[in-house]
């Protein structure tokens, strides 16, 4: 064999090696596709299929064309380097997702100790002589938790002035009858809100905390969410940073699915709704403190006015929503008036597009819109209504990665990944578009007292009787698998 024989027999070699690796490597994204969770598995033959008629047209390539070698190389090199890269980021993406949703099986509640701004206690260690302000009453095993830590810590007696409420306990701090509060960092909100404490925060510093670890109760809804009806609260409040399971609640929308018909039912709450709060024997407090004693609280208050079990949750606050749909590249939404929000933006009457800034001051806006929190819960609904249209259509794939990274760390939620993936998987089944229909309850504005801070008279929302008979009602027809329609929801009275 000459030694030109002798190369272009090598040159074919290396041109058939090439075509096995176009064989492996359609092999492994085969493999990776079928293991892929997201995907219907009657995909598979067609994926199959795919690889075969890949792997045969390159073997052509490589049989019949040979002698164009570095056409055929390319063409082999190429489809190998194409799929392997497919092959390796089915998996990578996979994971992610399941990152998105970790099994939290517990959560830490945070509890401070406030001095005055002016008070020579800096630290905890400075406190041997002070006396410790408490309010068993309103938060008794936090409350017990963190004077055990004392005690420990100090080594000493501690001198604890227990007050019957949270209020009792700050003013008594904030008059100078006592050196150091021992309250909840969640409480801290409720006393900002009102207008005896709206400069509590000034006034007072944290000198030390401790952290309390407590089992989260696992969900009680069922984990085939593609076979049946279930519903979903969706809790979010209007701050930024870290989530807790503990705290309160300034979005508390129910979100009803039912997978079989495709229909989405949204009911808005007002976060002052006076109801039974659960944690406190159910004496009356507003919704949005139910989440003060744990969100499987809020759970079971909501259950009372909804008519219905609460599945499981997603918690989110407006970092999450920013992020989304900035991952989104905006949404769409009807725009049932014009307007021009408190920081000057203006929103035109009928079909507009909202970047994040936008829709984040779009649903944060109530003192210009008819209505005013009603106006918000409304407004809450519309951009809800735009992300799920945008998430559940084609274009999403086209996003998927910025939308990963948007959320990823952002919410907490009781759903599991497979879960999750099982819905992604009945979707691209089906390809289904969804009927999306909401409602928002209004009600009569007034002050009561609420059970979590009982010494003063808050605003809250008398929920109207007839609007939740209305929307418990459609939640039920929702679940019992009968179509609905929009509907004009009953007028307050």
């Amino acid at each position: 064999m000459t030694s030109v024989q002798k190369h272009h027999r090598k040159r074919h070699i290396t041109t058939y090696f090439l075509w096995l690796l176009v064989l492996i490597s359609a092999a492994a994204f085969f493999v990776s596709f079928m293991l892929n969770p997201a995907f219907p598995a009657r995909w598979s033959i067609l994926v199959l299929l795919i690889m075969l008629a890949i792997a045969i047209f390159c073997l052509i390539l490589t049989l019949y064309f040979s002698r164009r070698n570095i056409f055929v190389k390319l063409i082999n090199i190429v489809t190998a380097l194409a799929l392997t890269a497919g092959a390796v980021l089915l998996p990578y993406y996979t994971d992610r997702v399941e990152r998105l949703f970790p099994v939290i099986s517990e959560t830490k509640i945070v509890i401070n100790l406030y001095a005055l701004t002016d008070s020579p206690y800096e630290k905890i260690e400075d406190c041997a002589d002070a006396i410790f302000i408490s309010a068993f009453d309103s938060d008794p095993e936090n409350q017990e938790y963190a004077i055990q830590q004392l005690r420990s810590q100090l080594s000493e007696r501690v001198y604890i002035s227990d007050k019957k409420t949270a209020e009792d306990a700050a003013e008594r701090l904030l008059s100078g009858h006592g050196d150091v509060l021992i309250m909840s960092q969640a409480f801290e909100g409720i006393l900002t809100d009102t207008e005896a404490f709206e400069d509590f925060s000034e006034r007072t510093k944290v000198i030390g905390s401790y952290e309390r670890v407590i089992e989260i109760p696992e969900p009680s809804g069922s984990a085939l969410l593609t076979e049946q009806p279930f519903t979903v609260f969706i809790a979010g409040n209007d701050q930024t940073g870290d989530l807790s399971y503990f705290g309160r609640t300034d979005v508390n929308m129910l979100v009803t699915v039912n997978p079989l018909t495709h229909q989405v039912l949204l009911v808005n709450y007002p976060r002052d709704s006076y109801v039974k709060n659960p944690a406190y024997n159910d004496a009356m407090d507003k919704l949005t403190h139910l989440g003060m004693s744990g969100m499987n609280n809020t759970l079971k208050g909501l259950k009372e006015i909804s008519g219905t079990d609460v599945d499981h949750y997603i918690l989110v606050n407006f970092s999450t929503f920013h992020n989304i749909i900035t991952a989104l590249h905006g949404i769409e939404i009807d725009n049932p008036y014009k307007f021009t929000a408190i920081n000057g933006m203006k929103f035109e009457e009928g079909r507009i597009s909202l970047n994040a800034d936008e829709a984040l001051m779009y649903v944060r806006e109530r003192k210009r819109i008819p209505g005013g929190d009603f106006g918000r819960i409304q407004h809450q609904q519309i951009v809800m209504k735009a992300i799920i249209e945008k998430v559940t259509g084609p274009d999403v794939i086209v996003h998927f990665d910025g939308l990963l990274k948007a959320i990823e760390g952002q919410f907490l939620t009781s759903m599991k990944p497979d879960q999750i993936f099982a819905l992604c998987r009945r979707q691209l089944d089906e390809n289904a578009s969804w009927s999306v229909i909401s409602y928002h309850i209004t009600g009569r504005t007034g002050t009561s007292k609420c059970a979590s801070f009982s010494n003063s008279q808050l605003a809250v929302v008398y929920p109207d009787k007839n609007q939740l008979e209305f929307t418990a009602g459609e939640i039920q027809e929702i679940k019992s698998g009968r179509l609905i329609e929009q509907k004009e929801i009953p007028e307050a009275r």
